[in-house]
């Protein structure tokens, strides 16, 4: 896939979650019919206005996958808010190296 597509992907993703700027969010755009209701509130909580700096791409899509984490607390309820599967949002943590930290392997 080129870089174009997957931006283009990226923006339609976005645009359907109501993540851009000017755009409003949809009534459960955030959530599906599959989607629990924890996720559906944690879709509402982050539906707050992003400011983007600039229109870079992977600048937006880390500060945006890092606000759904902080907001959501796990990574289910963080896809959902930003409309994307779980298995999509891992994929974005490991291409930007975020810095996500398991729950489950604190010790």
């Amino acid at each position: 896939m080129q870089a174009a597509e997957v931006a283009t992907r990226i923006i339609h993703e976005w645009a359907a979650a109501g993540l851009l700027p000017g755009r409003s969010r949809r009534a459960g755009a955030g959530s599906s019919r599959h989607s629990p209701p924890a996720a559906a509130n944690a879709a509402s909580r982050a539906s707050q206005p992003v400011v983007l700096d600039s229109f870079n791409l992977e600048a937006a899509e880390r500060h945006l996958c890092e606000q759904a984490l902080a907001t959501a607390g796990s990574l289910v309820h963080a896809a959902a808010a930003l409309g994307i599967t779980r298995h999509s949002l891992k994929r974005r943590i490991v291409k930007l190296g975020i810095v996500w930290p398991r729950r489950g392997s604190e010790s």
